[in-house]
Parts: structure tokens; sequence; C-alpha cells
């Protein structure tokens, strides 16, 4: 079997990384964090694939000559090294923003709670 060519591999990673990220979001909307999480580690494995890919490139790129280097592939290959990629999701991230948007939403409540409180309610008409 042939390797695939390294755009291939790279639109593959890519593909996943985002596949992985949809499913994320719709477990998040489910509230479901096994999946958050099974899904966070398909995004890290994705993303590893990825950098793989572009230090593939990257070598390409610091093994062509300077003069070739300013020309469109030496251009496109800058440009591939230069993504900056977030490697992994891991648990204490998701933890951090799962106790952020709780956070979040505790502190609007406790917002809307003193509002409550506070107000100065009307006792009925002649006894305010």
């Amino acid at each position: 079997m042939a390797k695939q060519s390294r755009a291939s591999r790279w639109e593959a990673a890519v593909q996943e990384a985002r596949s992985a990220v949809d499913r994320m979001v719709e477990a998040a909307e489910s509230l479901d964090l096994k999946e958050v999480a099974t899904a966070a580690e398909a995004y890290s494995q994705a993303m590893s694939d990825l950098g793989s890919v572009q230090d593939e490139y990257r070598d390409w790129y610091e093994g062509m000559p300077e003069s070739l280097q300013s020309g469109p592939t030496g251009e496109k290959l800058e440009e591939v090294t230069c993504v900056e990629l977030v490697m992994e999701i891991d648990d204490d991230s998701l933890a951090d923003a799962v106790r952020s948007a709780i956070e979040a939403v505790v502190a609007d409540a406790v917002a809307c709670l003193d509002d409550a409180e506070g107000v100065d309610l009307p006792l009925g008409f002649g006894k305010d």
C-alpha cells in the first residue's frame, strides 16, 4: 500500500480533529461528560497526527535552499509551519472549562437573587 501524500494526511487529520470538536460540542450540549472526554482524546490524537505532518513540512522547508524559500512553494511551506496547533485538550482543561462555565452561571444567579432580595416591595395601596 502506497503512503498517502502529506497533503492527504494533513487534510485527513484536520477533518478528524474537526469531527472530534463537533462531537465535543454535541456531547457538551447533552451534558455527556464521558463523551466529551472521549472526543477530546480523539482530538488530541488527530492533532498529534497533524503535528507530525507539520513537522514533515517544516523539515522540507528548512531543507530548501534559501533562494527557493521565498518562492511559491517555500511561502506555502512557511505558512503551514507557522500554523499554531493546540495539540491536546486534557482532562484538566476540560474540568477548568466546566468549572468556569458553572462559576459564570452561578455568579449570574447570585446577582439575580441579590437584586431580587434588595427590591423594595410594595405593600399595597395606602400601606406604602
